[in-house]
């Protein structure tokens, strides 16, 4: 039995370091997300006159971008409470064995 525990036990560490890494590479892309926005938004911000802008006003503008990254920064969020969960119902499941 103290085999397969062990066993257990280094499934389980095996899983959380996986979990880590995905969790880095979720959060990394979200990251890039909302660094290709923050670009966009800039290159299509009316900072003059003469240039087009895509969207109604300047105003309707801001707020699609603002949800836009809200809603990434509320992923981000949720992405990371997810995996800190995960993380931490591990930990007790290898102190429980």
């Amino acid at each position: 039995m103290n085999a397969d525990r062990k066993k257990i036990i280094e499934t389980l560490n095996d899983m959380q370091l996986e979990l880590k890494n995905n969790q880095k590479s979720l959060v990394a892309k979200i990251n890039k997300i909302q660094i290709k926005l923050s670009s966009f938004y800039q290159l299509y911000a009316p900072n003059k006159s003469d240039e087009p802008v895509p969207f109604k006003d300047s105003e309707t503008q801001n707020k699609i971008f603002q949800n836009i990254i809200n809603d990434i920064n509320t992923l981000e969020d949720i992405i990371s409470q997810v995996f800190l969960d995960l993380e931490k119902r591990i930990t007790e499941i290898k102190t429980e064995i």
